[in-house]
Formats: C-alpha cells, structure tokens, sequence
C-alpha cells in the first residue's frame, strides 16, 4: 500500500533529490507589487521636446497622477530623432537608454510618452527591452497610431484614435509654439503586459526604432494586473482636445496668467489680441488685424481676462512688462482653457 500510495510522487521526488544532488536550486518566483511602483528615472533624463519649445515647466513634477496611475516626473527621458520642420532630431539625445534600474517582478509597465515626429501606421517606434534576473530578456514595442502619436495633436480637426485600449491621452497642455500651426501639447498614458511576472526584472531599456522619430517618457511605473487607480493630481481639461464644438462667432473672453521662470504670479503686465486667423491655419496667415483696445492687465495674481472676441477664430497676443522681455502667443481659443505665459 506505501509503495502504491508514493509511486504518484516518484517523479518529483527524483526531481529534488536530483536538484539536491548537483547543487541546483528550482528558480525562484519574485514576488509582484501589490500597488503601483513608480520608477525614479532622475538619472537618465535630458533636454527634450519641452526644452525646444522653452517650456520645460509645462509638464507637471514630482510625484502625480495621471489616468489614475502615479508617475515621478522629474524631466523627461528624451530620444534621438524628429520629423518636426526645422527641427534639430535632438541632435545630442540618445538613440536609447539602458540601465534603468527596476528590481522587481511586475504583471503591467505603465509608461507616460509620446514621441516628437510622425511616421506611418502601425510602424514601431519605440522598444522596450526588460532584462531578467535569470539573463533572459522580453521585448515590448510602441506602435505609431496603435499606443502612441505625434506629441502634439490638431486642435480644431479630427484625428485617428488609438486603436490600443490600453493606451489613452493623460495629459494635455497648451503652448504658443505648437498653437502656432493649430495643434496642442500631449502625453499618452499606455500600459504593457510583461510576458514573465513571477521573473525578476533587474532593468529596462528604451530604444528609439525610427530615425526620423524621437520617442520620450515622462514617467515609467510599475504594478499589478487590477490595482485600484488613485485620483488624478493632473486632470484632463474640461474643454475637448481636440475641439470640434460648432463655432458661431459668439463673444467669449480669453483668459490666462502671467508668471516668471520661476512661476510668480506678475502683476501689471499687458495683454494685448494684435491678430486674428481662422482655425486650422498657420501663424503668418492671420486675416484680421485688431486694435490696440483688445488689451488688459494682469491682476495682482498674474491673472488676466482678455475683452470678449468672436470664438470661431485664433488670436495672437503679445504680452509685455516694463523690465521684462516680452512675449508672442501664437494662437489663443476663446473657448479653450486659460493659458499660461512665462516671461524672461
């Protein structure tokens, strides 16, 4: 009856006696977060797409929330290449980075990205390499109009969906650079699988796969399949990105703030509309010239609300202050959120 009741085990037990024998040990399952872990990416970021539109302060820092999922934002991590006209490819970015340290196994990577430039469908932009503590490595791959798109957007005209469910916009900005030709500034949040989550990942690379195409990450995380998604510190706008609401010509106010580099409040500083172009132009193509009454000054908070315009138009804006540089807005929505204006 022993013998019959052991014969099952047989297998395994030669299997450990074996292991026990020649000194070998059965591989050891890591143990996977029960919450989200954000990576601290500090060391590896550079000067990016936000740099060359001298609005490095744009994007949100620290620790933040976006879709539901907290990432560290310290800079950006920013790869070589860009099909931006007049760009410079990020001539001193890298073609990828490797090293980042991640120590843990993980069942999703949830990344905040984008990539500077356009390419084809569903041609692959970005790879992701996940090294393991065993030596064996797994691959992960971004794809043009599947996870991620140009990072900035068309405003006032449609555009493809993500065909990934699991990728979506998380963040969205407005800027003078981008609004100059009718588009805004955007982060897309995409979460991955990881093909082997009981194995310990020891790092990740990023590797840039298109020349003319430079990918970025804001923020890197990892976590569990069904992790309970946090509040948002960074909610998306109340006005649509991109906006195709029916515009009339009805009155509405733009309204904003003007701040330092350092992002004090400027008192006194005048706003003024120069401008006008129609939706879905470039600046330089503006039709209308306004008069110098379409002006205001900054409250004591640096707040401020233009006279109302017709909302079915662009408006240009110089903003000036006694001691400061001025500076040109290229392209404010009355019906869109307030702006923000830096000056020297």
């Amino acid at each position: 009856m022993k013998s019959n009741f052991l014969r099952p085990f047989l297998p395994l037990l030669a299997a450990v006696v074996l292991m026990a024998v020649s000194g070998c040990k059965p591989p050891e399952r890591a143990a996977i977060p029960d919450t989200f872990q954000p990576l601290n990416l500090i060391m590896f970021t550079n000067a990016s797409a936000f740099d060359d539109i001298d609005a490095p302060w744009l994007l949100p820092k620290g620790l933040q929330v976006f879709d539901g999922v907290p990432f560290q934002v310290d800079g950006v991590i920013q790869l070589s290449g860009s099909a931006r006209p007049g760009g410079q490819g990020h001539v001193n970015a890298p073609d990828s980075i490797t090293g980042i340290p991640v120590n843990s196994g993980f069942e999703e990577l949830h990344l905040l990205t984008a990539v500077d430039g356009s390419t084809d469908e569903d041609a692959e932009v970005t790879r992701i390499t996940l090294v393991y503590s065993d030596g064996s490595k797994a691959t992960l791959s971004l794809k043009y109009g599947q996870q991620v798109r140009n990072w900035t957007g068309r405003w006032h005209s449609s555009e493809r969906a993500l065909r990934d469910t699991n990728a979506s916009v998380a963040w969205v900005g407005q800027n003078s650079d981008p609004a100059a030709v009718d588009r805004f500034p955007r982060l897309f949040h995409v979460m991955l699988k990881n093909p082997n989550p009981h194995k310990k990942v020891l790092t990740l690379s990023v590797e840039k796969v298109v020349d003319n195409v430079g990918p970025f990450f804001a923020g890197i995380t990892i976590g569990p399949t069904g992790a309970d998604r946090l509040i948002n510190t960074v909610n998306m706008p109340a006005s649509p990105f991109p906006d195709l609401r029916r515009r009339t010509g009805q009155l509405a106010a733009i309204k904003g703030v003007v701040r330092t580099v350092d992002g004090k409040p400027i008192a006194g500083a005048r706003v003024e509309a120069v401008s006008a172009r129609k939706f879905n132009t470039r600046i330089g193509q503006s039709d209308e010239d306004l008069a110098n009454e379409v002006a205001t000054t900054t409250e004591s908070d640096g707040q401020f609300s233009l006279p109302p315009l017709p909302d079915n138009r662009l408006y240009s804006l110089v903003i000036s202050k006694d001691g400061m540089q001025s500076a040109d807005y290229y392209g404010a929505d009355p019906k869109s959120e307030p702006i923000e204006v830096r000056l020297q």
